[in-house]
């Protein structure tokens, strides 16, 4: 596998974790004096739907088992 192509690899890796991670963290904040969210609650039940497809995702066993290849 060229350098390329594991470069590709880690960078679209890095980015579906960041997306998740970024979810993940404002369906959790909950907070109503968050910075944009001024008359939010909570996470709605959207959130956790969201946050549960992608955990039950393939792709996403997938991705955390991946180990890149020597060759």
């Amino acid at each position: 596998m060229s350098i390329r192509k594991r470069l590709l690899k880690r960078i679209s890796v890095a980015v579906t974790w960041g997306v998740f991670v970024s979810c993940f963290a404002a369906a959790t904040a909950g907070s109503s004096a968050a910075p944009g969210c001024p008359g939010r609650a909570g996470p709605s039940k959207l959130d956790y739907l969201v946050l549960a497809s992608i955990a039950d995702s393939p792709h996403l066993l997938a991705m955390a088992a991946y180990r890149p290849t020597n060759n």
